[in-house]
């Protein structure tokens, strides 16, 4: 497998452009969401993935779910995702979130690999 199919980092600062945030959400919204999520995901990493961004959305000293290369925020994107997922019954989408969650652990949970990944689900579903 070719390095920059794992290697998030070769996209740092290329994306800026390609998300748009439909609003701002509370931490109680996302919390909400990622709670109810993790109640459906079966594999063991996407939940510790899910654990570790909702940690880190509420540490305010260092949120490691924002990357500042591409102004992208993990946990605005996922939030997105949950709601076009069950809001608008996008569901055929839920293994590929499933599976970029369990990437996003298994190969580092850095704030490039998080919204990165999750960038390609949330594009696959605008």
């Amino acid at each position: 497998m070719e390095d920059s199919f794992i290697n998030v980092h070769n996209y740092d600062g290329q994306l800026k452009d390609k998300y748009n945030k439909k609003r701002i959400y509370t931490v109680e919204e996302k919390e909400d969401s990622f709670t109810c999520l993790l109640k459906l995901l079966k594999s063991t990493f996407a939940k510790k993935a899910i654990v570790q961004i909702l940690k880190d959305m509420k540490n305010t000293d260092s949120n490691s779910n924002f990357q500042i290369e591409n102004n992208l925020d993990a946990s605005d994107i996922l939030k997105e995702i949950i709601d076009n997922l069950f809001y608008n019954n996008n569901c055929s989408m839920f293994p590929i979130l499933e599976e970029q969650l369990t990437d996003a652990y298994r190969l580092g949970m850095c704030n490039s690999g998080r919204c990165t990944r999750l960038l390609q689900v949330w594009l696959c579903l605008n």
